[in-house]
């Protein structure tokens, strides 16, 4: 089974003020401390599909700054960092666009057939063959490289200076959040960036593991 992590982030030293505003949110949560520097709260809604989860985020974040995080495991991990009420910077990587990508070329391509069947898992060579130069045109193609390239549009580094980060981890940041760090150690990545934030234990945390 893949890992699923998600949980909101802030410092120790805004604990008190974080707790009182959850209380008056009136949504419900679960609250632990991380490690010595970092505590992290955990809502029902972990997707954060309902306004009023996102809401309760951005209400907290007009306390203090807020990073809500993710890990899908094997699926992909993503960011938001909410400060001041609002979304300042997000990142989400998402390790199956190629396949996706993919199979939506190869069905535009073949309507008639069972893509999945009878190219990516065919034991015809043909078919294997199909599938991978259908995948080689979607690499290569700017629709593929400029949902790479989303990914981290909106990553925003500098806004981790209000989590007290020092120049050196604002760096590893900078060039840890890019589509070339990504493509050439996308499961490294993620692990890369809780270790420079220090969040390291934020893995099989979320809500429903934390009931």
């Amino acid at each position: 089974m893949s890992e699923f992590t998600a949980g909101a982030l802030f410092l120790n030293r805004d604990r008190e003020v974080v707790e009182a505003n959850l209380n008056a949110g009136g949504l419900e949560y679960i609250l632990r401390g991380l490690n010595d520097n970092w505590s992290v709260f955990f809502l029902e809604d972990e997707f954060l599909y309902q306004p009023e989860t996102v809401e309760q985020l951005r209400h907290v974040s007009q306390v203090t700054p807020i990073l809500y995080f993710q890990n899908g495991g094997d699926h992909g991990w993503a960011y938001d960092f909410y400060d001041q009420g609002e979304v300042v910077a997000s990142v989400a990587v998402s390790y199956e666009t190629e396949f996706y990508m993919t199979q939506w070329w190869a069905e535009q391509r073949y309507p008639n057939i069972d893509v999945i069947g009878e190219l990516l898992v065919s034991r015809d060579p043909e078919g294997q063959a199909t599938w991978n130069a259908i995948r080689d045109e979607v690499l290569a193609s700017d629709e593929y490289k400029q949902t790479q390239l989303n990914q981290f549009a909106k990553a925003n580094v500098d806004a981790f200076l209000r989590f007290g980060l020092s120049d050196e981890q604002i760096t590893a940041l900078r060039n840890l959040l890019t589509v070339s760090y990504q493509e050439t150690n996308p499961l490294e990545q993620v692990d890369e960036f809780k270790k420079w934030l220090g969040i390291e234990e934020m893995q099989w945390m979320s809500y429903r593991y934390a009931d």
